[in-house]
């Protein structure tokens, strides 16, 4: 069998601000040089970091791609000798890594692990937050000795957008469904597609709240939680979590990052920048990519001349 890599489809999700701009708005002065930096992100066990980061076109429209890399230490305990399990404890280094491409015309992003402990859609929104609020701090420092005016915070949602038959797949491994949170965010030029998802974004913007909570408890419609969350998770305007129990009553709790099942695409070797274009391809002829909104569609056309400058630049 041919040696396949998992994959990610989600809503690149940046907006800055009391007025919640627009990602782009501030691409050139926040987002891009963030990314390129490779600033490392460290906990007890690991540090992450992007790299070979590049500003590019595929099929005629700008992306941005790179590594998210993960070195860490992989723990042996034991190994075998003469066919004997022998204690052989030690630590050896590794570095797993994810590749990922970013429509800025879109805000889609894929995500394709090289491997099966490469970083997922979580650590890459963990690591991104920290690595732009670090930037914009170190920043807003030289800018504030400068006089100069301070960059906005960025909010940072990088939202998992599954198929809608794998949602319908894991919410049916479900016996009970005792809960099910949304939770709204700011949204970059995206529009929410059902009415109830509306109602709330209204509801938000007129108490002027930037994040809401939405819950059904113990829901029985199977179509009316496909319906909603085709609305919600499958289009990346919210993020969800789902408790209930199996039935062997195993209580269950999941976020939309575990709705549905990762794609797969045929892959062998390490991913690298010359596996962009064959990638987009695949998720294009699939459809697994949804078309940019009016709104940031104009706006990447307003934007066109930046990318161009910054890729000149390069």
């Amino acid at each position: 069998m041919d040696e396949v890599k998992k994959l990610s489809i989600a809503n690149f999700n940046i907006t800055y601000g009391p007025d919640n701009d627009p990602m782009l708005t501030h691409f050139q002065d926040i987002l891009y040089p963030a990314f390129c930096n490779e600033q490392k992100v460290r906990t007890s066990k690991n540090v992450s970091y992007f790299s070979d980061v590049e500003l590019k076109l595929i099929n005629s429209e700008y992306v941005l791609t790179g590594n998210l890399i993960r070195e860490t230490y992989y723990r042996v305990r034991t190994i075998v000798v003469d066919n004997e399990l022998v204690p052989s404890p030690s630590s050896v280094p590794t570095a797993p890594y994810s590749r990922f491409i970013i429509y800025l015309k879109s805000h889609r992003m894929i995500l394709i692990k090289n491997e099966g402990h490469s970083p997922n859609l979580k650590s890459f929104q963990a690591v991104l937050r920290k690595v732009v609020d670090r930037y914009t701090r170190e920043v807003n420092r030289e800018r504030d000795k400068a006089g100069l005016p301070q960059l906005p915070n960025a909010v940072i949602n990088i939202v998992n957008m599954p198929l809608p038959d794998s949602i319908d797949e894991t919410i049916n491994e479900f016996a009970k469904i005792k809960s099910i949170n949304l939770r709204f965010f700011p949204l970059n030029n995206d529009i929410d597609p059902g009415p109830i998802l509306a109602c709330v974004r209204s509801a938000m913007n007129s108490v002027d709240s930037k994040t809401g909570n939405l819950t059904f408890n113990s829901p029985k419609s199977a179509k009316g939680i496909s319906d909603l969350f085709q609305d919600s998770i499958a289009s990346g305007v919210a993020s969800a979590t789902v408790t209930g129990e199996k039935s062997d009553g195993t209580k269950v709790k999941i976020t939309d990052n575990q709705l549905g099942s990762e794609l797969q695409i045929p892959s062998a070797g390490n991913l690298s920048g010359g596996d962009d274009k064959r990638i987009a391809d695949y998720c294009m002829k699939r459809n697994y990519l949804p078309e940019a909104s009016e709104d940031n569609a104009s706006f990447y056309y307003k934007a066109l001349n930046i990318l161009e400058l910054l890729v000149n630049k390069i």
